[in-house]
């Protein structure tokens, strides 16, 4: 199975787009042996072969000897394995190369490096070029990841600045900044790259995602860890079970059958269009706006229970006339 580890909290950066408030300030962490204890887990799981675990925070290289650690420990047991970081550690390319070295050697695969304008308040941007150019040279899958705002730094300013070599070869990830951000943070609807409409698309990102409290959920974007989307918590479930939550949940199979689209076409229908918004940044936003709002979430969940018991009835119809 895909997995995504969000084993921290604690990050040297306090971004104010910062959905999960990660910061200097918190140290709440899964510990290596609960890691261990997952990944093992997931490669019990014999009917589910999309093997890979993403890792992630918080900031993971602040907890360096666990990261590499944990990337041999996963990568022994045949997984494909990928973290993201903000770069704070490339502080010339020397460095860089050393300790992507390492962990290219442990078993790591790929790395996205996270900035933005406001990450660069923490992290300066030469440190994210010296990853990058680092991470090409050990043959490491390189992700660019870069949350903006309409008037702050746009992408195109990001890779003038990085420059064409740099930029050349890389997966770009450029998405608008979510409404989620850090609590007490205050960014502008205007700043949102909102489009008017309902965004139609499957959930783009559907992943067992554990955070660092235990909790585990159906994917890692910004504002999806809500109650609603809430699978369990490893500390008191199997994943397995945490899996099977993820594959055959009512709103986990609509999401990933139909997308957020056909909850709010329904909800329309319900009389309730009035709670929705009338444009969204994407499907992700959508989907996490519908989930964290209480009338809406309720509703939700009865419209995924009815789709999720006419799928069954289908599929027990189609068993059926081929027995006769």
């Amino acid at each position: 199975m895909r997995m995504g580890l969000i084993f921290t909290n604690h990050c040297n950066a306090l971004c104010p787009h910062c959905s999960t408030a990660c910061g200097p300030h918190k140290h709440d962490r899964l510990t290596f042996e609960e890691m261990q204890n997952l990944i093992e887990q997931c490669a019990a799981i014999q009917y589910d072969h999309d093997k890979m675990i993403s890792i992630s925070g918080g900031e993971p290289f602040l907890y360096w000897s666990e990261l590499v650690k944990i990337i041999r420990y996963g990568g022994n047991l045949g997984f494909r394995m990928t973290c993201v970081s903000n770069g704070f550690w490339a502080t010339n390319l020397d460095r860089a190369r050393s300790k992507l070295a390492i962990l290219r050697n442990a078993g790591l695969i790929a790395i996205a490096f996270s900035t933005s304008e406001f990450h660069q308040k923490f992290v300066s941007l030469d440190r994210v070029k010296n990853g990058i150019m680092a991470a090409k040279e050990c043959g490491l899958i390189v992700v660019l990841k870069f949350p903006y705002t309409r008037t702050g730094m746009q992408p195109t300013d990001l890779e003038a600045l990085l420059g064409e070599k740099v930029v050349a070869g890389m997966q770009k990830e450029y998405f608008s900044v979510m409404p989620s951000v850090r609590p007490g943070t205050i960014i502008q609807v205007e700043e949102m790259l909102v489009k008017e409409g309902i965004p139609n698309r499957v959930c783009p990102m559907p992943v067992v995602t554990v955070r660092e409290d235990g909790n585990a959920y159906t994917c890692c974007t910004p504002g999806g860890f809500v109650e609603a989307l809430q699978l369990g918590n490893i500390r008191e479930d199997r994943l397995e079970d945490i899996n099977i939550r993820f594959r055959y949940g009512a709103l986990q199979m609509l999401l990933t059958k139909e997308g957020p689209g056909y909850l709010a076409n329904a909800l329309a229908e319900r009389g309730l269009s009035q709670n929705l918004r009338p444009g969204y940044i994407d499907v992700c936003d959508l989907c996490t706006h519908m989930m964290s709002n209480s009338v809406l979430v309720s509703a939700c969940k009865e419209i995924a229970e009815e789709y999720q018991a006419a799928r069954w009835a289908e599929a027990i119809e189609q068993i059926f006339e081929l027995t006769v």
